[in-house]
């Protein structure tokens, strides 16, 4: 059993990935909260070399997905064939983090932000889900045209994505139990 020693610990220990959402929307106050917290993340020099498009629109939604997938069908036709299927796990929120592609820190700064987001939402009920797969999207021929539907700033490319919303699972979260081949003590 883990010893929580306040509920910033709790909060970590507790929150896991969530890959399927009800469909509720969250809260745009809650939403705006996510990003202050995540805001608040270290990064060098203070330089914060990151832009967060926010989206809960589904077209947008529904042409990123359909890029990914038609990119992830090359490498596991069959898995990503199936109609219907969704890298966002029919999130209705994704935050997509951006990172200024001058900044040689920006993917460990972007990192820190998702971190601190990924902890914010666990603390006020919602779940959470990091995603790389959309990356895919953002390679092919139309990634400018998705650019331009993020709003994104010229400079910026997408690290990662991050899925918010009410978790449809219910059971109770163990924390992640770790052996000892991944970390020394000298």
């Amino acid at each position: 059993m883990t010893e929580y020693r306040n509920e910033i610990t709790r909060t970590i220990f507790e929150r896991r990935s969530t890959h399927h959402y009800l469909e509720k929307p969250v809260a745009r106050e809650d939403l705006e909260f996510l990003v202050s917290c995540g805001i608040q993340a270290p990064n060098s020099r203070n330089l914060q070399p990151w832009f967060i498009a926010c989206v809960q629109d589904k077209e947008i939604l529904s042409a990123i997905n359909k890029e990914t997938v038609e990119g992830l069908k090359e490498k596991d036709p069959f898995r990503f064939s199936k109609p219907g299927y969704s890298v966002f796990g029919n999130a209705p929120a994704v935050f997509f983090i951006l990172g200024e592609r001058s900044v040689t820190t920006a993917s460990i700064d972007c990192a820190f932000l998702g971190g601190n987001m990924v902890l914010a939402a666990q603390s006020i009920g919602l779940s959470s889900c990091v995603m790389n797969q959309p990356l895919i999207a953002f390679e092919g021929s139309r990634k400018d045209a998705l650019l331009d539907m993020l709003k994104a700033p010229f400079g910026y490319t997408v690290r990662f994505a991050l899925g918010v919303g009410y978790s449809d699972s219910e059971g109770e979260r163990k924390p992640k139990e770790r052996t000892e081949r991944c970390v020394v003590y000298l």
